[in-house]
């Protein structure tokens, strides 16, 4: 799953999943992929979600599908990164919250 996960990225094309919340109660969504970050408890997808119209990051463990989509999504894939990185450094949120900080 991670190999379509990471050929979506490089392509910069849009993600349908099937995502498990804590609870497991699961939604399916479209997201644009860009960057897999890895931690000693979890990898992460990080990405823009149409659903909530923001950027949400996604254990790859929770992911129970991922179909890459023949859409492109709108924006360059460094374009995002680069408003999500300014975004996680102003809000001080983490990626994993359960885990505690993410140090930028």
């Amino acid at each position: 799953a991670q190999d379509r996960l990471r050929a979506a990225i490089r392509a910069e094309h849009k993600l349908r999943i099937v995502y498990s919340d804590p609870q497991s109660a699961q939604s399916e969504r479209v997201v644009w992929p860009f960057a897999l970050v890895y931690f000693e408890e979890a990898r992460v997808l990080s990405a823009w979600c149409e659903l909530r119209g923001d950027f949400r990051n996604f254990r790859c463990d929770r992911i129970a599908q991922a179909e890459v989509l023949d859409a492109r999504y709108p924006q360059r894939r460094q374009a995002l990164l680069k408003t999500w990185h300014q975004r996680v450094r102003d809000s001080g949120r983490t990626i994993l919250p359960e885990f505690g900080t993410m140090p930028f």
